[in-house]
């Protein structure tokens, strides 16, 4: 049975992104594997990656959840220097 570090070796991601991804989603880590993918493949779908982690950053700070919000906000820089915004 494959392990979900499986599915991220195989990816273009990482395991912070694809815990954003997953959280923000609402989807198991192997599902976020394969959105996560599916953005990468456009300018497009990179601005919407940024926009899900910035949502989860806004969410966890609405949740008082300032752990959270940390993490994410560390996932959100690790996002901006790997997959920075199109111009």
């Amino acid at each position: 049975m494959l392990a979900i570090n499986d599915f991220i070796g195989c990816s273009n991601l990482y395991e912070c992104e694809v815990e954003a991804i997953a959280v923000h989603e609402h989807v198991p880590l192997p599902l976020a594997v394969v959105i996560g993918e599916v953005l990468l493949t456009s300018p497009e779908g990179v601005c919407e990656l940024h926009r899900m982690v910035a949502e989860d950053i806004q969410h966890a700070v609405d949740e008082g959840d300032l752990q959270s919000a940390l993490k994410f906000a560390e996932t959100y820089q690790f996002v901006a220097q790997k997959h920075p915004l199109p111009h």
